[in-house]
């Protein structure tokens, strides 16, 4: 399946410019649903090591596993904006 994901970074209302000082990237590609439970749980170690280092997550994994749906995206094209204002502040 082809699809995209899009994030903003960014989004602060100007309202005396008529205007929003924005940040965005798109990014596409294929999906594939990892639906293999050892890599459903070698991927959600990595997550835990990443954001609560030290922290063994075997019983949080266990227990919401069945509910967790992991999607990777075979990246092909990534693309990005962001307000004029915000790069003239950047030089």
């Amino acid at each position: 399946m082809f699809d995209s994901i899009g994030v903003i970074d960014k989004d602060e209302v100007v309202p005396e410019e008529f205007t929003t000082y924005f940040k965005s990237v798109i990014a596409f590609g294929e999906t594939e649903i990892i639906e293999d439970e050892t890599s459903k749980i070698e991927i959600l170690r990595l997550l835990s090591d990443k954001y609560s280092p030290g922290i063994d997550p075997t019983e949080e994994i266990a227990k919401f596993l069945k509910n967790v749906c992991i999607v990777k995206i075979h990246l092909s094209k990534i693309t990005g904006k962001e307000a004029i204002e915000l790069t003239r502040i950047r030089k």
